[in-house]
């Protein structure tokens, strides 16, 4: 049976002699998601790579992860730049909400009035965003506290701060 995972980053390039993969992160929770340690996923066109952290630095807004089993660039630089995912099962229900969770969550304004369905989050360049489907067309929303005031992925139900030109 195939483990659910959800994306948490993507390796965009290779750094440095140690053999360092610079990766975009797309998880709120960087500090613990890449520890030293811990597993990662990496999507290979069916076979994915199960990757053990060596090491781990911020540099640029970017993380640079060194794997272990991949002790220079030569050898790191075989990896396929592509996305990062982790299991579901081994994340932390107190984290908070997860990305993945709000997929599929009905939309409501203050008035209780539904306003569509959460198609997908995505990352924006200062916060996530959601890409809500409405009647008439697709709007995003920022997750920030000024717009959802309430958020329940349980029962995928989401109330925001509906405001006119979304």
């Amino acid at each position: 049976m195939k483990q659910k995972t959800v994306r948490v980053g993507k390796i965009v390039g290779f750094f440095g002699l140690k053999g360092e993969a610079k990766v975009n992160v797309i998880s709120d929770f960087a500090d613990e998601r890449f520890q030293v340690g811990k597993s990662l996923i990496l999507k290979n066109e069916g076979n994915d790579i199960e990757l053990v952290i060596r090491s781990v630095r911020y540099h640029k807004n970017q993380a640079l992860i060194a794997f272990e089993n991949y002790p220079d660039l030569t050898a790191v630089e075989k990896l396929p730049r592509n996305d990062l995912m982790v299991n579901v099962e081994g994340l932390d229900e107190n984290e908070g909400v997860h990305s993945f969770e709000y997929q599929g969550c009905e939309v409501y304004d203050t008035l209780k009035q539904k306003r569509g369905i959460v198609l997908r989050w995505e990352a924006g360049s200062a916060h996530g965003l959601l890409r809500v489907k409405t009647e008439d067309r697709e709007v995003l929303i920022p997750v920030v506290d000024a717009f959802i005031l309430e958020k329940d992925v349980k029962h995928k139900r989401i109330v925001v701060n509906w405001m006119d030109g979304l």
